[in-house]
């Protein structure tokens, strides 16, 4: 195992649980500044054979972002946008308002709040399954010797001087020889425990707190398209105006 030998992972409740197992997760590589496009365009390919590196099905499903616009000025900056992707070496076809309907025929141009003009589309945009990836990492991760602890949730650390020095939890104590580095993930109750401000004080990195509102299923929303004479999974579909996602993973 290279780097670090001796890790371990502490999971208070289970492994793909709590802001893991949410909805889903977007993949794409549609991004306007210099660096990013390629950086991106790049990451796309990997989750592509990410299934065959590490032998779990994440879910994988390239089924194309969209991004609406409401106006001249945002079509001008969208088509910017997509010619800067066809340099990045990414795909990008700009549609107008039939394509737009063949692609998505539940969306109203005419009667809407925003009267949608047209739309960007980047065909290899796709969704991933958040706790499949968790689970295919950590069954990797436990090949190559991590501990990995679920049911065990920490309720404190010990900070002697700005370095830990014990792990209370749950189960027990993890001693000083034990205890040399941890990263919290996905708690925020965690953030303003007067034990993670001692070590945070004296520690170049910050642990923050993020938020995302997921809705629940709603059935005929979306609609499937068929391409090409294979059924096609509905298109991703981003709203800056309603401020709002239109997607619907695998299940």
């Amino acid at each position: 195992m290279c780097g670090e030998p001796n890790v371990t992972v502490l999971e208070k409740a289970w492994i793909g649980s709590g802001n893991v197992s949410r909805n889903t997760t977007i993949i794409r590589s549609n991004y306007l500044l210099p660096g990013n496009g390629p950086f991106y365009e790049l990451s796309l390919k990997l989750w592509e054979s990410l299934v065959q590196d590490f032998n779990y099905n994440a879910m994988v499903s390239q089924r194309g972002v969209i991004n609406l616009f409401y106006s001249d000025t945002q079509r001008d900056t969208f088509v910017r946008r997509g010619n800067v992707m066809l340099l990045a070496v990414a795909d990008a076809v700009l549609l107008d308002q039939d394509s737009l309907r063949q692609e998505c025929s539940f969306l109203d141009s005419d009667n809407a709040r925003f009267p949608i003009l047209d739309g960007l589309l980047q065909p290899h945009g796709s969704t991933v399954r958040h706790d499949a990836v968790a689970w295919g990492y950590v069954r990797g991760a436990d090949q190559l010797g991590v501990d990995i602890i679920e049911n065990c949730e920490d309720t404190g650390f010990e900070v002697e001087g700005g370095v830990c020095s014990g792990v209370e939890t749950r189960r027990g104590r993890i001693g000083p020889r034990d205890a040399a580095e941890f990263v919290c993930l996905g708690d925020a109750s965690l953030i303003d425990r007067p034990d993670m401000q001692a070590y945070e004080a004296h520690q170049p990195g910050n642990s923050e707190a993020g938020q995302m509102v997921v809705s629940g299923v709603a059935s005929g929303c979306t609609v499937g398209l068929r391409l090409g004479g294979t059924a096609a999974y509905d298109r991703i579909v981003f709203s800056n105006a309603a401020h709002a996602i239109n997607v619907q993973r695998d299940e």
